[in-house]
């Protein structure tokens, strides 16, 4: 005759589910945990390394090129307080430019100030 006894009747005082993980061993849990603080650390040591030097493209407005405007009349225009290189040195930066030209109708972001 065939065992017609149930999971429950065998198994009588565990308050378990019939199917459960494993035991994870303790120097594996142990491991586990320190790993997971370690990206935990990792992630907000990025998040303020952003914060801190200004990640991302915030402050930012757009402009668009007149004809017969250069990144240095741009520059010298909207800033006339500060470095005039400087401030062309980030609008380069912040579009790529690199040497070549730019042109009207071309739109830049420049740093907001």
């Amino acid at each position: 005759m065939a065992n017609m006894s149930s999971y429950a009747d065998v198994h009588q005082g565990y308050r378990r589910s019939r199917y459960y993980a494993p035991r994870v061993p303790r120097r594996k849990a142990a491991r586990i945990k320190v790993g997971r603080i370690v990206v935990v650390v990792g992630i907000l040591c990025a998040a303020f390394t952003q914060v801190a030097y200004g990640g991302g493209r915030t402050g930012t407005e757009r402009v668009t090129v007149r004809p017969g405007e250069t990144v240095w009349s741009i520059a010298s225009e909207r800033y006339p307080e500060d470095d005039t290189r400087a401030r062309v040195s980030d609008i380069v930066r912040l579009n790529n430019l690199g040497d070549g030209p730019i042109h009207s109708g071309d739109e830049l972001e420049v740093p907001a100030g």
